[in-house]
């Protein structure tokens, strides 16, 4: 038996490189779903991004129709004025909850 002609059939053999490949893709998708899942620990803080998204972007959709540049894109994500127009990312993570008091983390 030959031990150095049976390493070099494995290094060459395309099937078991590909399992591998797949292993490590795998491996990456696992890691990845878990990290994801972990993230969704926190439950207050996820209703509190899943409601707020829900609630801004029905409302935007009008303003989402007269996006024709870029510009406009960025004016109507980070809005064009602190003071009164927070743009999208303002409305999502406002720091006002439904009754008007501040919000503190």
């Amino acid at each position: 038996y030959n031990v150095k002609a049976s390493i070099r059939q494995i290094e060459t053999w395309k099937d078991v490189k590909r399992g591998y490949m797949s292993l490590t893709w795998y491996i990456c998708f696992v890691l990845t779903f878990v990290g994801i899942l972990a993230m969704q620990l926190d439950i207050g803080r996820a209703y509190l991004i899943d409601y707020s998204l829900r609630e801004v972007l029905v409302g935007q959709s009008e303003k989402l129709d007269g996006i024709r540049s870029i510009n406009q894109l960025w004016d109507y994500i980070i809005g064009t004025d602190p003071a009164t127009d927070t743009g999208l990312v303002g409305k999502i993570f406002e720091e006002n909850w439904y009754n008007g008091q501040t919000y503190d983390p």
